[in-house]
């Protein structure tokens, strides 16, 4: 054990939260129903200090994305965040607040041999349709929750599961590397003893059978079956989308095809000022080119935050040299550029659209599963859309306006 003083008691007491630096480490310190808790300071998901987070029920709110962290245990509680956090032994002395820079072992879960002589006897099968942030998270809970059957997880991308908000971020401009947004850790995936399926969908599902149909031909029998298809980008039905190279965002490849023409770029016009709109702006003027953001809707992001908050984004916007065109209807698009409704051309030798996004639910229809009225998107219950285990409900998986309000500048 190696304990170190930190800041008083009183202190403590007082802020409810404070961040400190022990023996290098970045350390949370934490005042929550008459005990001192510790954890580490930086949020697994992206790099946020969770002493400037918000603290309730138990819970410690990354101020970035909203992820939330149990202070107790250091457990994630679900997207976007997926990591847990290192926690440390901590105590009260003399009217300081003393922390053993050793990592607490991990609390609770089976040791290896028993969870694998418990997987030997469950002979069901659990198969995931989609090995995106949800599939793996799906596949990680269940062996969380004592689920000792086989899990296959499978998913139309050669990539192991990543978490997407990077793409637009650090990624997109070469900072970081696609390995650090991957969901599991180095080994994670075999330990737990999860089949990952790469590079081929599921194309079918046969429900009397309980089998799926793989892309390349391969049927795969199930005793529990988790769709976990996500969404795709919305298409632009404009005259001359079909003509010119319009980009959008929504997984690696997207990424891997915007980034060089990003940098190749001059002039890059941006239709939608939604969270994605505004993340390709910030990148595009991080690399010094000249950004127009073109949104239908009188503010940015008039259906998910008060005018305020919308008003701010714009001026940060502006303050970067952002041309904003609100309220502004779309014509055409063209190798010239833009064609807005009025007839002005915005030039621009890249066009991305970032106009919402639509669900892959083609799989499910085609089975005859019921989607209860999707509006823009569909619910199933889990971890992600009930409540968290710190005694609120646990956040969406959606970057929050504290992040776009960076992402514009």
């Amino acid at each position: 054990m190696s304990w170190h003083s930190s800041i008083t008691e009183a202190e403590l007491l007082a802020k409810g939260v404070a961040g400190v630096e022990i023996d290098g480490l970045r350390i949370a310190l934490y005042a929550l129903d008459g005990e001192v808790f510790a954890t580490g300071n930086i949020c697994t998901h992206a790099f946020a200090l969770l002493s400037e987070g918000h603290v309730e029920g138990g819970c410690v709110e990354c101020p970035l994305h909203q992820g939330l962290f149990d202070i107790r245990t250091g457990k994630a509680q679900g997207a976007p965040v997926t990591k847990d956090l290192a926690t440390y032994p901590a105590k009260v002395e003399d009217g300081l607040v003393w922390v053993d820079t050793e990592p607490a072992a991990a609390a609770g879960g089976e040791a290896p041999a028993a969870a694998a002589a418990a997987r030997r006897s469950d002979s069901r099968r659990l198969v995931i349709a989609g090995a995106g942030q949800a599939g793996a998270e799906t596949a990680r809970a269940a062996r969380a929750e004592g689920f000792g059957g086989e899990i296959v997880l499978i998913g139309a991308e050669r990539h192991p599961p990543y978490e997407r908000p990077p793409l637009s971020k650090d990624l997109l401009l070469g900072r970081t590397t696609l390995a650090e947004a991957h969901v599991f850790d180095s080994g994670e995936a075999e330990r737990l003893g999860i089949a990952l399926r790469l590079g081929t969908a599921v194309t079918a599902i046969d429900r009397e059978a309980r089998r799926v149909t793989l892309g390349d031909g391969t049927e795969l029998g199930y005793d529990l079956l988790v769709l976990a298809t996500g969404a795709g980008a919305r298409r632009l039905s404009l005259p001359g989308a079909e003509d010119r190279t319009v980009h959008y965002l929504r997984d690696a490849a997207d990424a891997e095809r915007l980034g060089p023409a990003l940098r190749a770029a001059t002039q890059v016009a941006v239709i939608g000022g939604g969270f994605i709109g505004l993340e390709i702006a910030s990148a595009a003027r991080a690399l010094g080119k000249k950004v127009t953001v073109i949104e239908a809707q009188d503010r940015l992001l008039k259906r998910l935050l008060p005018s305020e908050a919308g008003e701010f984004l714009a001026w940060v916007a502006g303050q970067n040299d952002v041309a904003l065109y609100l309220g502004t209807a779309i014509a055409g698009v063209s190798p010239e550029g833009v064609t807005l409704a009025d007839g002005r051309l915005i030039e621009a030798d890249l066009i991305l659209a970032g106009i919402g996004a639509s669900p892959n639910d083609a799989l499910a229809r085609e089975a005859g599963l019921p989607l209860g009225g999707c509006r823009g998107g569909c619910r199933a219950p889990g971890p992600a859309a009930g409540r968290g285990r710190c005694g609120r409900a646990a956040p969406r998986q959606k970057d929050g306006w504290r992040a776009a309000a960076p992402s514009a500048s």
